[in-house]
Parts: structure tokens; C-alpha cells; sequence
């Protein structure tokens, strides 16, 4: 059952703009930690809404090919 999932590390993924791994994430009530790192996602970008996991309380992005960024 994903709604117990407190703690997400991907690492090595490699996934695309044709899946959002963040769409089918991003309601999970009790996701805290969320971790994208290692070429996990080579999309250009990933975007985060207003309401989107909030819950979370740790995001790390490192390591990712991601081609833009918005402020």
C-alpha cells in the first residue's frame, strides 16, 4: 500500500518526460522524504504545484540532467 510510504529514494532511473514520476507521487499522504538523484529523471524539467506533497519535508534533487529551471 504506497499511502504508508514515508521515505523515496530514486537514483539511476533514468526516466523520461513520458512519465512524470512526480504525478503519480505527489498525493501520497504520508510521503516526508523524496529524493531524485543519479540520473533518476533526464526530462528538462520537472514541475511542482501549489498543493502538490504536502506533506513533504525533505526534497533532494542532485545529479540530474534537468535543462531548465523556472524561480
Amino acid at each position: 500500500d504506497l499511502d504508508r510510504l514515508v521515505k523515496l529514494v530514486l537514483s539511476g532511473s533514468k526516466l523520461t518526460d513520458e512519465y512524470d514520476p512526480l504525478d503519480s507521487l505527489k498525493d501520497l499522504p504520508n510521503l516526508l522524504y523524496l529524493s531524485i538523484i543519479d540520473d533518476a529523471y533526464e526530462g528538462e524539467s520537472l514541475n511542482f504545484e501549489d498543493g502538490d506533497f504536502e506533506g513533504l519535508e525533505e526534497l533532494e534533487l542532485g545529479s540530474l540532467h534537468i535543462l531548465s529551471s523556472d524561480d
